[in-house]
């Protein structure tokens, strides 16, 4: 289940803010139905590879999102970007506690197998970090980034 974690996690931080070299045009039905049950409302924008994974970028109420399928149709996880108040008051307070209210600038909200999960990249007054918690507000990861 980490490991599922870890590597939507990898995935994101790979195709954040990247060009895809060619779309994957050979989507299997079974793929395709299977995005078009788990989200229903949404525009496909492009499909590609991503590691073991086919990646679905799309539209959904507005908000860009990801979704990546295995080659059999299955759902391993979803990121989609929020704002700070779409963020759980567990998530928000625990973050406040330790960081002293600091600036939320990048908000992933991280599901799976295992949960929701959030990757925040914050700046306290001090310093920049990445924050990983889980919808409970326990934080489960935090790396310290250059400024």
């Amino acid at each position: 289940m980490k490991k599922r974690f870890l590597i939507l996690s990898t995935a994101l931080t790979l195709v954040v803010g990247s060009a895809f070299a060619g779309n994957v045009t050979d989507v299997t039905q079974k793929v395709k139905d299977s995005f078009k049950k788990s989200f229903a409302n949404a525009q496909v924008l492009e499909w590609n590879e991503a590691g073991d994974f086919l990646k679905v970028t799309f539209l959904t109420n507005g908000v860009r999102a990801e979704a990546y399928f295995t080659d059999e149709g299955e759902l391993a996880g979803s990121i989609r970007s929020v704002f700070a108040d779409q963020l759980p008051l567990s998530v928000v307070s625990a973050v406040n506690t330790k960081y002293g209210e600091p600036v939320l600038m990048e908000i992933f909200e991280i599901s799976n197998v295992e949960g929701t999960k959030y990757r925040i990249t914050l700046e306290s007054s001090d310093n920049k970090y990445q924050v990983t918690s889980d919808a409970s507000g326990n934080i489960v990861s935090s790396e310290k980034l250059k400024k």
